[in-house]
């Protein structure tokens, strides 16, 4: 079980884009509560360079539980982030731990 934040999430990109999120739990602390990653996605775009193709990743999305999604850009190393459902309770638990990984979360 890993948990991520906003601040570490620029750091957690080339984690995030190996993690077989099926087999593993990764959590998204908003600085409120804490929502299971989903999956993660990264938009590319293709560039012409001295007549080589590059992709470069443009545009980051996280899908978490609940049905919300964040999407989010990093330029420079900074983190910009487009959008961020808003969590509208503050809780003290995980949303949709399971119970067996529960008892390790503090």
């Amino acid at each position: 079980m890993i948990t991520i934040t906003l601040d570490s999430l620029p750091t957690c990109v080339e984690l995030l884009k190996t993690i077989n999120f099926n087999d593993n739990l990764i959590f998204l602390n908003d600085g409120i509560n804490s929502h299971q990653v989903l999956s993660f996605t990264a938009r590319t775009e293709d560039f012409e360079v001295n007549g080589t193709y590059q992709a470069f990743d443009i545009e980051y999305e996280l899908e978490l539980s609940g049905e919300r999604v964040v999407h989010f850009q990093i330029d420079n190393g900074e983190l910009k982030i487009k959008r961020l459902p808003v969590s509208l309770k503050n809780s003290d638990t995980i949303q949709d731990i399971p119970e067996e990984v529960s008892k390790y979360y503090f």
